[in-house]
């Protein structure tokens, strides 16, 4: 469970996907491109009092939609376990070391016009 009010990215939640558990976590930052909703985990809305103040605008409904989240994750062992493996191959197609310099060769030999031979 991971109830960030703010996350540039959110490496615990890949570090626990890793681990084939699903997530459940605030739909803030970069968790959003980690966590997939109903797929690896679940996401819980989440608004900020404002720009300035990160704090849960509503946060009793926020603490409230978490502990649903969760338990009806818990409730539900098989939906947990597909999520588990979805998280697990989630983060081994995206999210390695491999995978992330195979992204950022790609990036660059299209920036500079070229490819390179499919592997």
């Amino acid at each position: 469970v991971c109830p960030s009010i703010y996350e540039p990215f959110g490496i615990i939640n890949l570090e626990a996907m890793a681990c084939g558990t699903p997530v459940v976590a605030s739909a803030v930052g970069g968790i959003r491109e980690v966590v997939v909703d109903g797929v690896t985990g679940r996401l819980v809305p989440f608004e900020a009092l404002s720009e300035d103040n990160p704090e849960p605008k509503e946060a009793e409904r926020f603490a409230k939609d978490l502990a649903h989240a969760v338990n009806s994750l818990l409730a539900a062992p098989e939906e947990l376990k597909n999520m588990a493996a979805a998280a697990r191959k989630r983060v081994e197609a995206h999210f390695t070391w491999k995978a992330v310099a195979k992204k950022t060769l790609d990036f660059y030999q299209k920036l500079i016009g070229t490819s390179r031979p499919s592997s």
